[in-house]
């Protein structure tokens, strides 16, 4: 689909006067050229609604000559989670953050959400977590590696490590995405179990992907 700025022949116009004026006049143009013929004066009088039809219609067209934008473009960008997240920013997320009771079961997690360590771009950790850290019991940490831009969306495990487990003794499966400006969104899910969290690293991501 395609929307346009049309061109417009008198500069001195609004857009909303020229299909009044370009009508008006066309009409009076052929009613004055017609007078003369009565057969086809005739016709013009019986047909005139039709013909003012036929008129509006070509404005219509020709409003779409000029420059164009395609709608898929402009629509492209809504939704995109990198532009529609909430922003955690909770130090104790942080792998070096201390023990507490935090469990990631009691949030309402919705949506996309971007990771920051003091207002700073951080993400999630790529290896294994020890327990009580991330101000939880259970950590949760990303098993694989982050995308690039051009990778879209991912879908990921996020694995979590208890005392009495191996580094992937609960999992979740999750989506994440690199977005541009070096940050990366995670479209959490609730955890089937506390005390769990997820945990986010310590060194502030500035890499560029």
């Amino acid at each position: 689909m395609l929307r346009c700025r049309p061109k417009l022949s008198f500069p001195s116009l609004k857009d909303q006067h020229l299909p009044l004026v370009s009508t008006t006049l066309s009409i009076a143009f052929l009613v004055l050229t017609v007078s003369d013929f009565p057969c086809l004066s005739n016709f013009v009088n019986k047909h005139l609604l039709t013909l003012i039809l036929v008129f509006l219609t070509h404005i219509h067209i020709s409003k779409h000559k000029g420059l164009c934008i395609e709608q898929s473009k402009l629509s492209a960008s809504t939704g995109d989670p990198c532009y529609f997240y909430t922003t955690l920013d909770q130090p104790w997320r942080a792998t070096n953050g201390s023990k507490m009771s935090i469990c990631d079961n009691n949030f309402n997690w919705k949506g996309w959400y971007r990771l920051m360590y003091n207002g700073m771009n951080i993400r999630m950790p790529e290896i294994c977590t020890t327990f009580y850290r991330c101000g939880t019991y259970i950590t949760f940490w990303l098993n694989g590696s982050h995308p690039q831009i051009s990778d879209g969306i991912i879908t990921r495990q996020a694995c979590g490590k208890a005392w009495n487990t191996d580094c992937c003794g609960w999992s979740v499966l999750m989506q994440v995405k690199a977005c541009p400006g070096n940050y990366y969104v995670y479209e959490f899910i609730k955890p089937n179990i506390c005390y769990a969290a997820y945990c986010s690293g310590t060194q502030i991501h500035s890499k560029s992907f």
